[in-house]
């Protein structure tokens, strides 16, 4: 998945839960997922 100029490789991801978001998303803004990047972070 290519987001900006930059390539994720998203089958090297191992969690149960992908969360982000940015300032220019479509889909999802940045402070959308802040709560649940907060809630994971508490997690580990």
């Amino acid at each position: 998945m290519t987001f900006g100029d930059q390539t994720a490789e998203l089958s090297k991801v191992h969690s149960a839960l992908l969360a982000f978001g940015g300032k220019n998303d479509n889909l999802v803004t940045a402070n959308a997922v802040r709560p649940i990047m907060g809630t994971c972070r508490q997690q580990r």
